[in-house]
């Protein structure tokens, strides 16, 4: 079998070039082939506007390593605003540096089917003047499920624009948690969404969705990534394999998707195993495909 599985690390936070060019080393020598970058890691983008001071420092570096890049949205951009002009301009400033740094997809969150159908119209009018946009500089968007949300509306926003470079990101996690939540089949509703993935966000939790994630967000995310490791509460993004989701049969399901897997973990926490996180999730994924191919 010619074909490897492409398999990638989030990218964790790093504050000067310096951490970069180490971080980037590490992500190599550990076997993956691509890293996933959020558009706000660096001043990237200003008041909606691109600073280039930075993309033309950080490209030089990705040029330096034979990896690819995938990007994640920055937390900022909220396309069911009221300020719609500036968010707007943040997401086409988004797909410039996706563009620019090679980047695809540009992974964007679907967040949550809010009860006000105006703000529902907006966000799909300005997600697909972004993915209009987004054609003429080659980058492929993502819609990701969270685990605020049934995975329904996502398909659905995804069907409707029906746009080749609008797909979704499937992410295990969230939809784990949101399966558990909203009592819903995870491995059927994993199913329904394989004509619509391409690219796959790999993290694994135990399924105890944390309620205050929906209605105390500031209270949520000031809780302590260990506190809320010990005590599995809710998105906790732990390596594949370490907790509940059923990898064996997501990757069963996926038997004929050839695209990127990211490993979504919060990396700092793992640095010693990254090699055997990698290849125990390169293993599960091709012997899939062996078994099908042959």
């Amino acid at each position: 079998m010619k074909t490897k599985a492409q398999i990638g690390l989030k990218l964790s936070d790093c504050k000067t070039i310096k951490d970069l060019r180490k971080t980037l080393n590490r992500i190599e020598k550990a076997g993956y082939n691509f890293v996933e970058f959020h558009v706000d890691m660096f001043p990237f983008i200003l008041g909606g506007n691109l600073c280039y001071d930075w993309l033309n420092l950080v490209k030089k570096e990705f040029l330096l390593h034979k990896l690819n890049y995938s990007a994640h949205i920055g937390r900022a951009l909220d396309l069911r605003s009221k300020n719609i002009d500036l968010h707007y301009s943040l997401f086409k400033s988004s797909i410039d540096v996706a563009s620019f740094l090679n980047a695809s997809p540009l992974v964007v969150h679907f967040e949550n089917n809010s009860d006000n159908n105006l703000k529902e119209l907006q966000f799909k009018e300005y997600l697909k003047k972004g993915c209009l946009y987004a054609q003429k500089k080659n980058v492929l968007i993502c819609l990701e499920n969270i685990e605020i949300e049934i995975i329904e509306p996502v398909i659905k926003v995804i069907s409707e624009i029906n746009l080749d470079n609008l797909k979704m990101t499937f992410d295990t996690g969230h939809a784990y948690l949101a399966s558990k939540y909203y009592n819903f089949d995870f491995l059927k509703t994993l199913e329904t969404c394989l004509p619509y993935i391409a690219h796959v966000h790999l993290n694994d939790n135990f399924g105890i969705f944390e309620e205050s994630r929906i209605n105390n967000r500031v209270l949520y995310d000031s809780l302590e990534e260990g506190m809320r490791r010990e005590l599995a509460m809710g998105d906790i993004h732990l390596p594949p394999f370490f907790a509940q989701v059923p990898f064996n049969e997501i990757f069963l399901l996926l038997k004929n998707y050839r695209g990127k897997y990211l490993c979504e973990y919060y990396t700092n926490s793992y640095i010693p195993f990254e090699r055997s996180i990698c290849e125990k999730v390169r293993i599960a994924i091709e012997s899939n495909w062996k078994k099908y191919e042959s």
